[in-house]
């Protein structure tokens, strides 16, 4: 009968490494915030076995805890490492590690040992199960787990656990180089950095022990081994010389898809004083000079383009993004290089350094480059979202301004002197780049985009003559597109006025559906221009009072040119719009002297007095 095998894991960062090493003899340690305790089980099957190793931990765990002074009032996040077990005899024994990071938050309640972490323990299956992955099949069938490391770490492990002094820190590093830094072993050495970064420990032995084996990774983009190590000496601070030369071999062979990755480890962004800045411009230009001659990347070497994109991405800082230096160096200095057959990764990369940059002149220095990028690139699909994105983003940023403060004024001033330089030193390509569609909502929302900013996008918008087609179409909704552009275009709009005038006609008398949506945007569109032609004030004034068009924006737009035509409509016999007609008046700013002779006149009529209490309020815009 098969034995029925149910798998799982526990993974933590630094638990690659197995428990066993650390835990034969139970051992435990303190490290800042950090408890690790570990406890060994044996019994005659193997998830007893874990259940007690489990139990040994937490017990260990609960020991120190109780003469911690920060973990007993402290509140503490409880994260299992990985299970080792193996069979001796008859009996299973296993190893099992538990780490605790102390808090910041104050405990609820007393710490009270064998109370306080039992509820932790009870999240934790007892069952510990094996990664699949940690699984290999022997040719009968037969289910194992993959070998793990063979060498003897027990001098390693007991001397990881006191390296107060400088002998001992030596002797822990004789230990460990002992130890290969392989696939199986790698665990060991992960922990080793962890502790040498988190303590600022940089050991000659050690580090040439860690550069002579990258020299012997055939693929480092095969595995973790490379970019831990990169990590490690990133984390320490500016790189050695002849360290940096060693790491900057081992990227010249990395395989281009990974070099992402680990670019960003072996430039140090965040310099203290000028000397440091001068190392990383030279490493900056060593690096720019290698792509150039062709050796950097595999299985084929990347192009320029490609590398600069790389450098925009790995040369900031994520400690302080707002002074983006070295990426604005790089491309300073190299962007003649450039064939710009990547442009919407490039204008992404600046892009993305002008957002986080907060120096003003340092922001107006990318638009520059991100404007000679669109001017000197081959018109594409991707490179025009970027561009419309970063048209669209200085709206976006100066309504989040207030411009009644100095310091955002200065900064919605930055902003929109950037945006025009853009503009203009994009040239052509700029509407080339933009009018490049998949989609129809891309096509409207360009056409408002090159409207507004007079951004000269070709057949995008409509010139007179296609305007002229537009309205006289015998489909209403192509009639309302146009006149919705012509509201954004009052000189066009000018230009078609009678064009405008026969749309309202023709929806009044119904040749053309009649709807209020293309009545309202044909009138917006005569008072954009504005409209001073007698037919169509009449014709906006009857369509106000069949509530037709609202005459708020009209009235703003046309003012005083449509008085004449409400006080006509007074003048009617038929007073049933008289009521309307004043309340239209009520609205002005102010009124002309001719309405107001009338208004008089008509208030010493006998009236309703709701009519007299209108032109009493009326005549208060003639003051």
């Amino acid at each position: 009968m098969n034995k029925l095998i149910i798998i799982f894991s526990f993974l933590v960062a630094s638990s690659s490494a197995n428990a066993k090493w650390f835990c034969e003899e139970a051992a435990s340690e303190k490290m800042d915030n950090i408890i690790t305790s570990c406890g060994i089980g044996e019994a005659a099957s193997e998830d007893e076995a874990r259940k007690k190793a489990l139990q040994a931990a937490f017990d260990e765990l609960d020991a120190i805890c109780e003469r911690s002074i920060d973990c007993k009032t402290n509140e503490t996040l409880i994260e299992p490492q990985r299970n080792d077990c193996k069979k001796e005899g008859q009996k299973f024994k296993c190893y099992r590690a538990v780490k605790a990071i102390i808090a910041q938050t104050k405990r609820r309640a007393p710490f009270v040992r064998g109370t306080t972490l039992k509820p932790e323990q009870a999240k934790i299956d007892v069952t510990i199960k094996i990664d699949p992955r940690d699984l290999i099949v022997i040719d009968n069938g037969e289910v194992k787990t993959k070998p793990h490391c063979m060498s003897d770490l027990k001098p390693l492990s007991s001397a990881m656990l006191d390296i107060s002094s400088r002998d001992k820190l030596e002797n822990m590093v004789t230990e460990a180089v002992k130890i290969p830094f392989d696939e199986l072993c790698a665990g060991i050495h992960y922990k080793i950095m962890y502790i040498f970064t988190r303590n600022g420990i940089k050991n000659a032995t050690y580090t040439n022990f860690l550069l002579q084996g990258m020299k012997g990774v055939e693929d480092p983009s095969g595995g973790e081994r490379v970019y831990a190590v990169l990590d490690y000496f990133h984390g320490l601070g500016q790189i050695e010389d002849h360290e940096w030369q060693a790491c900057l071999d081992v990227i010249a062979r990395t395989n281009k898809n990974y070099l992402y990755r680990l670019l960003p480890k072996i430039f140090f962004v965040e310099p203290s004083n000028s000397k440091q800045q001068s190392i990383e411009k030279d490493r900056i230009d060593t690096f720019a000079k290698l792509i150039l001659d062709g050796k950097v990347g595999r299985p084929m070497t990347i192009d320029f383009d490609f590398g600069m994109e790389l450098l925009l991405r790995s040369l900031k800082s994520y400690k302080s993004k707002d002074n983006p230096w070295a990426a604005v160096y790089a491309y300073e200095k190299f962007r003649n290089k450039l064939k710009h057959t990547n442009s919407a990764k490039l204008h992404s990369g600046l892009e993305t350094i002008y957002r986080e940059a907060r120096d003003l002149k340092l922001k107006a220095t990318l638009t520059h480059l991100m404007a000679e990028n669109v001017q000197k690139s081959e018109p594409s699909y991707e490179l025009g979202k970027e561009i419309v994105d970063f048209i669209e983003s200085f709206k976006h940023e100066i309504s989040k301004l207030d411009d009644e403060e100095d310091d955002d004024i200065a900064l919605i001033k930055s902003y929109e002197a950037n945006r025009q330089t853009f503009l203009k030193e994009s040239g052509e390509k700029l509407g080339k780049n933009i009018i490049i569609t998949h989609q129809e909502y891309e096509n409207k929302a360009r056409t408002n985009l090159c409207i507004e900013y007079q951004i000269d996008c070709g057949e995008l918008v409509p010139n007179q003559e296609r305007f002229q087609k537009l309205l006289s179409s015998k489909k209403p909704e192509k009639r309302e597109n146009a006149l919705e552009l012509l509201i954004k275009m009052p000189k066009m709009a000018a230009k078609l006025e009678n064009e405008i005038i026969q749309c309202i006609q023709d929806a009044m008398s119904g040749k053309i559906e009649d709807t209020n949506s293309l009545l309202k945007s044909a009138a917006e569109a005569l008072a954009v221009i504005p409209t001073k032609n007698k037919e169509a004030l009449k014709a906006l004034v009857e369509l106000s009072l069949r509530s037709r068009v609202s005459m708020q924006y009209v009235r703003e737009q046309l003012g005083g040119n449509l008085e004449p035509f409400w006080v006509a409509e007074l003048k009617n016999p038929n007073t049933r719009h008289h009521l309307v007609v004043i309340q239209e008046l009520c609205e002005f700013k102010k009124l002309s002297k001719e309405t107001c002779v009338f208004l008089t006149s008509m208030q010493k009529k006998d009236s309703p007095y709701f009519i007299k209490d209108g032109i009493e309020r009326a005549l208060g815009k003639c003051r």
